[in-house]
């Protein structure tokens, strides 16, 4: 009856038919409740009045700033509009130009991207290709920039290698693996830079004696002898067993 359709439209936030019904069903049967429960939406019907004016008059800013090729002023009131009151019919239209903005833009700055690479410019033309990729995807703009963005990774894990080369050169064998570590984490499958990481790492690693075990040792308890000197080894001749040369096998 009218008293269910009015709670189906007031769920729906559609205060004004609410209080139609409402109303219908108030003269079939006074309710002093349902009376003060329409006082109630009458005070929001009147709030959505406002909001959907407030939207039209947003929404007619925006046909006023397209009439005058304003597209992104008008697509800004519009978004506003939408904000206030929802409309499926303009949501669509906003979202399409939205897009077609969009790809617009993309093209343009695909467009400076290839005649930078004419003009022998290439990191002008990856920052170009780069940031149209933000506005559209496109395959050819992509596939340069991840070429560019492996190309440059590469780099900086040979400039890495290098400088470990040069600090084994220098017998700074621990700053040395730093270095490959650091450069293989750029290129994690160089299988020449794997070797040189595994090579130094077996050099450094440092070396575990076990010490003998005698009968009278007896569990729990320290003994008093005290253990054999260890032989002096000088850090110098140490140090110079580390060749760089045998990383580069």
């Amino acid at each position: 009856g009218p008293l269910k359709r009015g709670t189906l439209r007031s769920d729906r936030k559609h205060s004004t038919e609410a209080l139609e019904f409402y109303s219908r069903s108030l003269r079939l049967r006074p309710d002093p409740y349902l009376q003060s429960y329409m006082n109630i939406l009458q005070e929001k019907a009147t709030e959505e009045k406002d909001s959907r004016d407030k939207a039209a008059a947003l929404r007619k800013e925006g046909d006023n700033l397209m009439d005058v090729k304003r597209t992104e002023e008008a697509l800004a009131k519009y978004r506003e509009s939408l904000q206030i009151w929802h409309n499926d019919e303009l949501e669509k239209f906003v979202g399409g130009e939205e897009k077609r903005i969009a790809e617009a833009t993309a093209l343009k700055l695909r467009k400076e991207a290839e005649a930078l690479i004419k003009s022998k410019k290439a990191a002008d033309a990856l920052a170009k290709y780069r940031e149209s990729l933000k506005y559209a995807y496109d395959e050819e703009a992509d596939a340069y920039v991840k070429k560019a963005d492996a190309a440059e990774i590469k780099k900086r894990a040979e400039e890495l290698t290098l400088e470990g080369d040069a600090l084994m050169k220098q017998k700074k064998p621990q700053e040395a693996l730093e270095r490959y570590r650091l450069a293989l984490t750029k290129t994690p499958k160089d299988p020449a830079l794997i070797e040189k990481v595994r090579k130094l790492e077996l050099i450094l690693k440092p070396a575990v004696a076990e010490a003998p075990v005698s009968g009278d040792d007896i569990p729990g308890e320290v003994s008093q002898e005290s253990p054999p000197d260890e032989p002096y080894v000088d850090d110098e001749e140490a140090t110079a067993s580390y060749d760089p040369h045998d990383l580069k096998q």
